[in-house]
């Protein structure tokens, strides 16, 4: 029985890395489609720094104590 492995380097991505690459090809695959109307190809290209300062903010948020609110 052959057993199919998963490339180790998968895992070494984040998230946003793989948001990234997600909309990188959606986008690349409506234009090679020559769909003119999508809500993809309206989006500014996903920008992983923002993403990550957004994120990180949201856990320092959601970490203060009760006594704050």
């Amino acid at each position: 029985m052959y057993v199919r492995r998963m490339d180790a380097r998968v895992f070494e991505r984040t998230v946003e890395e793989v948001k990234y690459r997600y909309y990188e090809v959606a986008r690349a695959l409506l234009k090679y489609r020559n769909v003119k109307d999508h809500y993809y190809l309206n989006f500014e290209p996903y920008d992983i720094e923002y993403e990550t300062i957004r994120k990180a903010n949201w856990e320092r948020v959601f970490s203060r104590g009760k006594e704050l609110f």
